[in-house]
Order: structure tokens, then C-alpha cells, then sequence
């Protein structure tokens, strides 16, 4: 499944994970995250479930505050 990592309406980061569970649990256990020199707190995020080619997709799209 892929991830994507939005702050202010911008793409940042994007990553794909095998485990949805553990992922999440991450989250919920901790308040920030860091990518290159900037730190953020999760806002929101969400399981987008999409069809492409007749084919099913799901995402996890997570929102950034700083």
C-alpha cells in the first residue's frame, strides 16, 4: 500500500508499506515525525480505496502540521 505524507496542500512524502497495522499503531504512538530537516505533528489521515484499469487500489494519505 502506498503512503503519502501531505503538508499545507503539498505532497512531501510517499512510501510504500506492507504492514498497515504496525504503521498505524506508529502513528498512534507518536505525536511527530521527521523528514529532512523539519519535524511535523499528524494532523489527519485517511484509507483512500481507488479503482485504476479495473484494478483496486488502497493508500494511506496522512496530513502534516508543523
Amino acid at each position: 500500500m502506498d503512503v503519502k505524507y501531505f503538508y499545507d496542500g503539498e505532497l512531501i512524502y510517499e512510501t510504500h508499506t506492507s504492514d498497515l497495522s504496525g504503521l498505524m499503531m506508529a502513528i498512534e504512538k507518536s505525536n511527530s515525525i521527521h523528514f529532512e530537516d523539519d519535524a511535523y505533528t499528524f494532523d489527519a489521515f485517511f484509507l483512500n480505496h481507488y479503482e485504476q484499469d479495473g484494478i483496486w487500489y488502497e493508500e494511506l494519505v496522512v496530513y502534516l502540521v508543523k
